[in-house]
């Protein structure tokens, strides 16, 4: 409503105030965003609000994002998977062994992976 008493629209993103003098959006959470008509709605999973739209939240190369936006730290031995909603390790050659990064690393000579270390291999007798 304006000063002489006519009613006006309220721009995108924001809805009447309860006393009906101003336009502003609902306070929304962080797991929720703001709509053209002013009202939060919820994000889908995995996603945070970001003002009028819902975002990726993007965590670090050892943390996997969960259903509610937030980051968890991956166990040692994995690292977030490429979605980064699950944690993982690299699938090793026979030659590697998996980090505690969740990466692979080269055994030395003469050695093989086996999981999260390198071990001899013993071949037939003589």
């Amino acid at each position: 409503m304006t000063i002489d008493g006519n009613c006006e629209a309220c721009g995108d993103h924001t809805l009447a105030s309860l006393d009906g003098k101003t336009c502003e959006s609902d306070p929304c959470t962080i797991r929720e965003y703001t709509t053209i008509v002013g009202k939060c709605e919820e994000c889908d999973n995995y996603l945070i609000g970001a003002g009028k739209e819902c975002i990726a939240v993007t965590c670090g190369t050892r943390e996997r994002v969960t259903r509610d936006g937030s980051c968890k730290a991956c166990r040692d031995y994995t690292k977030a998977s490429s979605d980064g909603r699950t944690c993982e390790s690299d699938p090793c050659e026979i030659r590697e062994y998996t980090t505690i990064e969740g990466t692979c690393a080269t055994c030395d000579d003469y050695l093989i992976g086996a999981g999260k270390e390198c071990i001899a291999v013993t071949c037939g007798s003589r």
